[in-house]
């Protein structure tokens, strides 16, 4: 038989948990967002025309000298053209 004043007793307590339970239900999962998206290239202006784009992230030096050579050879071609460039450099946290 259960004594109705151990469980007066023990109410408030269990009440409170399962409150404590319920609002953990309804929050939101914490959800790592990961790297910032990379931003669309700036408009081509008036009176020039877009050739080529693209984006890389991560790069390592080598990577980095490869994709300059092959954008110096591009520009080469023509002396009209011109290259635009946005970067962010970045280093790993330990």
């Amino acid at each position: 038989m259960m004594d109705e004043f151990a469980l007066a007793g023990g109410l408030p307590a269990k009440l409170s948990d399962a409150e404590g339970r319920a609002v953990k239900l309804l929050r939101p999962p914490k959800v790592d967002p990961g790297p910032a998206p990379i931003p669309d290239p700036p408009p081509t202006k008036p009176g020039w025309k877009r050739l080529d784009s693209g984006s890389t992230e991560r790069m390592s030096g080598s990577d980095l000298s490869a994709l300059t050579e092959k954008l110096a050879g591009k520009l080469g071609e023509n002396p009209n053209r011109r290259v635009t460039i946005q970067w962010t450099l970045e280093e790993e946290s330990e």
